[in-house]
């Protein structure tokens, strides 16, 4: 791989591939499918960029618009011919960049999982193939809850129609679990897809653990918090929790920026940008800010509230220190924050009533469909008066997903296939899935209360499966 090294150099200014990215190429390069476990901002946009560096054509499955940008963005940054294609376009800028692919003038494109079942998109997609297909944040194929996107349960079809290239699924954070259920939803074989692991922990990371009475509490022990020494992000499981803070920086005078889904796009995009950009070291956010983001000096990450898993955990913690010097790590939680997080995960899995409450609520707009902006409507028909009560979208996804309902632009119709038989409704799936995701969350409070780094360190290793985990 002496010509690998000759274009790490010249391209992205490497002197060597860090842990496992050179193995990855070299697999994919013998026409291997590969799945890589590997922590955030340990590089595993590098591998699908260097193939493309090297004139290769490359398609990532990317779940969110900003990760798609950033990642374009980056990729400019070395050069490489890329572009993004997604539903905040114009559908001059879809079609120009539709026939640069085709022109050969784009050899990395980045796509949501919806764009394949558009007819242009499937037209341009015919007369050139991608030689690689890779499967950004692949644990996606793997979600149940409201943000399950049914798209992802169709990654088998999408690689069929593009006729089975060298895949590559990549995430930050998956148990064996996880893995498998990614493997079996993506198609892949488990007996000859590659996997590489890099361990999630991170010597330069450094954890402080403390649990408190109530907000007033948090808030206390918040403002002893040292947060005057470098980029800091502060997340949220809820938002009216970010405002709470947000009103007692404001009265403090404090200069910060804050990231969640009722601040407009515009002012997001600005808040993300002053953020990276350092010339604001503060920001509040809910978890999907920092998917992907290119921001390596975070110096301070706080937890304000419980996350609802490990993995969620893990995956933000390692949006710290992301240039390997020393980080702080903090989460401040309460009783509270479980009882919280125990109602997300009730209203997150419908029950097999609810499903077939949602399909008749769609069977009696007949042929004029339901309008994706009545959900909110249904939602009160149904006393789901909580913002996050997810249970109604999540009914909705999963008969999307089986085929009992259908998309068309901004409307769901009925689909071509019968009710009975969704396994959810079958076998209602809901009590096994809340047990499951109840463990998941019980899994890491009992990690948090550890009262060592050590028996920290240990368990985390152990709930990851890393044994045979490589270490960079």
């Amino acid at each position: 791989m002496k010509s690998a090294k000759k274009t790490l150099n010249e391209i992205f200014g490497y002197n060597d591939f860090r842990a496992d990215q050179e193995a990855c190429i070299k697999a994919l390069k013998e026409k291997k499918d590969v799945f890589l476990l590997k922590p955030t901002g340990g590089g595993k946009s590098l591998i699908y960029q260097f193939l493309a560096a090297q004139g290769h054509k490359v398609v990532v499955l990317s779940p969110l618009i900003a990760l798609m940008e950033d990642q374009v963005h980056q990729s400019k940054k070395f050069k490489i011919r890329s572009c993004a294609l997604h539903s905040q376009m114009s559908f001059d800028q879809k079609r120009k960049n539709l026939r640069l692919w085709e022109s050969n003038q784009i050899d990395l494109m980045f796509v949501t999982p919806e764009r394949f079942f558009k007819s242009e998109f499937r037209v341009s997609f015919k007369t050139i193939k991608p030689e690689y297909f890779v499967v950004d944040e692949a644990h996606c194929a793997s979600e149940w809850g409201h943000d399950f996107r049914p798209d992802y349960s169709k990654i088998k079809e999408i690689r069929e129609f593009l006729s089975f290239p060298p895949t590559f699924c990549c995430t930050a954070t998956a148990t064996p679990e996880t893995v498998e259920d990614v493997i079996e939803s993506v198609g892949l074989n488990p007996s000859t897809v590659e996997l590489f692991k890099s361990s999630v922990l991170r010597s330069n990371l450094n954890h402080d653990i403390r649990e408190s009475l109530d907000f007033k509490d948090k808030l206390e022990e918040f403002m002893t918090l040292d947060l005057g020494k470098g980029p800091t992000i502060v997340y949220f499981s809820l938002i009216k929790t970010l405002e709470s803070l947000a009103e007692h920086l404001d009265s403090l005078g404090v200069n910060y920026v804050k990231y969640h889904s009722k601040v407009p796009t515009k002012y997001r995009h600005r808040a993300q940008k002053l953020f990276i950009g350092g010339e604001v070291d503060l920001i509040l956010a809910t978890p999907a800010f920092g998917l992907g983001v290119d921001k390596k000096d975070v110096r301070t990450l706080v937890h304000f509230e419980l996350p609802g898993s490990v993995e969620a955990y893990v995956q933000e913690f390692g949006r710290a220190g992301r240039d390997g010097k020393p980080s702080k790590c903090i989460l401040l939680f309460s009783q509270e924050d479980i009882a919280q997080q125990m109602d997300f995960i009730k209203w997150a899995y419908p029950d097999a009533e609810t499903i077939r409450w949602a399909y008749r609520q769609v069977e009696l707009t007949k042929e004029l469909g339901l309008p994706e902006h009545q959900v909110f409507e249904l939602k009160k028909k149904m006393n789901f008066y909580n913002t996050y009560d997810f249970r109604l979208e999540s009914a909705i996804n999963i008969l999307l997903r089986w085929g009992c309902l259908k998309k068309e632009g901004t409307k769901i119709f009925i689909g071509d296939e019968e009710i009975s038989l969704v396994p959810d409704i079958n076998l209602d799936l809901s009590a096994d899935l809340i047990k499951n995701q109840q463990k998941k969350l019980f899994d890491l409070i009992s990690l948090i209360r550890q009262p060592t780094d050590e028996l920290f360190d240990e368990n985390i290793k152990s709930y990851f499966d890393e044994e045979d985990a490589t270490y960079g």
